[in-house]
């Protein structure tokens, strides 16, 4: 299966830093099987403004059997607390909110439990590496 995370947000949410550090091991999931329903799962991290009342969208395409879904995050959070604590919303709320929306669908061919677990130990393990500042020149 392919994990597939982007993100649409304001620069000073620093999502894109946050983005950076879970873009690059989305293929640690390319060599698992959790059924032939479901063979992507793209995710889009939604933090933007409260006025401009973005919803989230969520889709599933039969044709191509790819699952879309954005993940709304707390503007005002992400803009106030430290790198460490932004990273710590993002990666409850991925797991949250999947969480919610995949036990609402009925996607058949698809173990969604097998997934949310290999998910949760996905993201534990991120956080548990993230030192605050990640890999880069990037310091703050």
């Amino acid at each position: 299966m392919k994990l597939w995370i982007s993100a649409d947000s304001d620069w000073d949410t620093y999502v894109g830093r946050i983005l950076s550090e879970l873009a690059p091991r989305e293929d640690d999931f390319l060599g698992k099987d959790y059924g032939a329903g479901v063979q992507r799962v793209a995710v889009i991290l939604m933090c933007r403004e409260p006025e401009l009342a973005f919803r989230r969208r969520h889709r599933f395409s039969k044709a191509t059997r790819q699952y879309y879904t954005d993940v709304m995050l707390d503007y005002a959070l992400m803009r106030q607390t430290d790198m460490i604590g932004r990273m710590r919303h993002v990666t409850d709320e991925l797991h949250l909110q999947l969480s919610a929306m995949l036990g609402k669908r009925k996607l058949t061919d698809f173990n969604h439990t097998a997934f949310l677990e290999d998910l949760q130990a996905w993201l534990a393990a991120i956080v548990a590496d993230y030192d605050g500042h990640g890999s880069g020149p990037w310091r703050y």
